[in-house]
């Protein structure tokens, strides 16, 4: 019998990873604005950094590109196609800013490629961030996942994907912000003498932040303790936020006690120094569903009281009514009484939500 002669056959073509997907052929972009690049910027690019590291940890190829807007995007995709190894399988667009309509643009140019606007808090938040134009552009990406293939929207929290079904009908799909660091952790260290009383209250001033009763709620605690209080927060670098300022300044103005610190914005690295230096961080934040600082203070060492919206918290670190400041001081002395155990605590937390969360990743992009 005449064996079949396969020297002549020609090679099949490699399917496209949205045909066949796998590990071995994903790779993932996660695109930022430019003006939002710098780690110095905020949250966005640490958490879309994390996130990059922690797959890139887990086998997932990964890259974060700071373009300038849509049209940066598609530059940047039209250059790396025709040259890298490995086209790219999975575009993430942090935040609402991208204009849906070039978004669509992208999409039907780029058939294999999976444009998914992920989004970092709650609507609420959202909408509030981006002066009420955030849930007009989550609806309008909402459309596209309906009308194309290739467009996605996702909630970094499951509560939020929640609700964009039980509100519209959308198919749930939730992709955590990842936070990485480099063991071994500094021990965490307990001061006998909490005079002055060093807390944190960071982040620029957005309502939904809370930082008025966050404020309140440090005055309370100082005095209870029976020390002086210093409350370290940021200045806003754009300007935008006045009124939280400004009120807390008139908060804590000619008390003896009580003293305001306010630190110029900064690269991620020193603000990680600083956090360090803290007794207590304070993020009651009513919508906020990652919130950086806290994991940045797990790390270093600090406590959070933070909010019952940040789930991956442990419980004793939330509070329970964030609009009441007598909440917020009595999980706070709680994590003061014992802050060796919180942290313990809070880094088994962060630890399981990163571990879940790599594998949350990693089943959506190899499906």
């Amino acid at each position: 019998m005449r064996q079949p002669d396969f020297s002549q056959e020609q090679p099949v073509p490699r399917r496209p990873h949205a045909v066949a997907p796998s590990l071995a052929s994903v790779r993932l972009v996660m695109a930022s604005h430019k003006a939002k690049a710098s780690v110095s910027s905020g949250g966005i690019s640490v958490t879309s950094t994390g996130t990059a590291r922690c797959l890139r940890r887990a086998g997932v190829q990964v890259d974060c590109w700071a373009v300038a807007g849509i049209d940066g995007l598609e530059a940047q995709i039209e250059h790396d196609q025709y040259r890298a190894a490995r086209p790219v399988t999975h575009v993430m667009l942090h935040t609402p800013n991208w204009d849906p309509t070039r978004v669509a643009e992208l999409a039907w140019r780029w058939p294999d490629m999976e444009f998914v606007q992920l989004n970092h808090s709650g609507l609420a938040y959202l909408d509030l961030d981006h002066n009420g134009g955030g849930v007009k552009r989550i609806r309008q990406m909402m459309d596209l996942q309906t009308e194309m293939q290739n467009v996605r929207v996702a909630a970094n929290n499951p509560r939020v994907s929640r609700m964009l079904k039980d509100a519209f009908g959308a198919p749930e799909l939730t992709l955590p912000n990842l936070y990485y660091w480099e063991d071994p952790l500094p021990p965490p260290i307990a001061r006998r003498d909490h005079d002055p009383l060093r807390i944190g209250s960071f982040g620029i001033g957005r309502d939904w932040k809370n930082q008025a009763i966050a404020a309140q709620a440090s005055l309370a605690i100082a005095r209870r303790l029976g020390v002086s209080l210093e409350l370290h927060v940021n200045i806003d670098p754009w300007g935008s936020y006045t009124r939280v300022r400004d009120g807390r300044a008139n908060l804590l103005a000619d008390l003896p006690h009580a003293k305001l610190v306010e630190h110029p914005w900064r690269e991620w690295s020193g603000f990680r120094r600083m956090v360090h230096n803290m007794d207590l961080l304070i993020s009651p934040s009513y919508d906020e569903t990652f919130c950086c600082v806290c994991a940045d203070g797990i790390v270093e060492g600090v406590p959070s009281a933070g909010s019952d919206a940040m789930d991956w918290l442990p419980h004793s670190w939330r509070c329970r009514a964030v609009y009441d400041h007598a909440a917020i001081v009595g999980t706070a002395m709680g994590l003061l009484h014992d802050k060796v155990a919180a942290i313990h605590d809070g880094r088994h937390a962060l630890a399981e939500y990163v571990t879940v969360g790599t594998k949350t990743w990693i089943d959506y992009l190899t499906r």
